[in-house]
């Protein structure tokens, strides 16, 4: 019996590890650091340009942007102790083609009325070859 037990907690346990293979990433993830590296996938991106902003971190959260789109990372007038803070994140990939991804992010926002309504971001990332994947647009949509 005790077999058993133990084979059944095992399949249990390659079960639950085949249902993450989706690729949907829950914040904060401690193996997702503060600045896009060319070892991470788009969603792992999203994720930590997550944490940058609930870290309040302006210089981490605009490296995670394209040169020409980091204006839309410069809320509040750079203000950070007004930024939102983000919980229950959760990110999985929604396309990928070639060098353009979007990814689908999930949460609850709090203490920002700018965002206190939304509960998803699409994040459209675009990845220059043997780059990293960098922020080109997000938002609602």
């Amino acid at each position: 019996m005790r077999r058993l037990g133990r084979s059944v907690s095992l399949i249990a346990c390659v079960l639950s590890a085949a249902g993450c293979s989706s690729g949907t990433i829950a914040a904060p993830a401690t193996t997702v650091g503060n600045t896009p590296t060319i070892h991470l996938t788009p969603t792992q991106e999203a994720v930590s340009w997550f944490n940058t902003i609930n870290q309040k971190n302006l210089t981490a959260s605009l490296s995670h942007f394209q040169a020409g789109a980091r204006y839309m990372g410069e809320w509040s007038g750079d203000d950070v102790q007004v930024w939102p803070t983000f919980t229950n994140v959760r990110c999985s990939p929604y396309s990928h083609q070639g060098n353009e991804a979007v990814v689908y992010c999930s949460f609850k926002s709090h203490g920002d009325p700018s965002s206190a309504n939304d509960t998803f971001w699409s994040v459209e990332l675009h990845r220059v070859s043997g780059s990293s994947w960098l922020i080109t647009n997000y938002g609602q949509g």
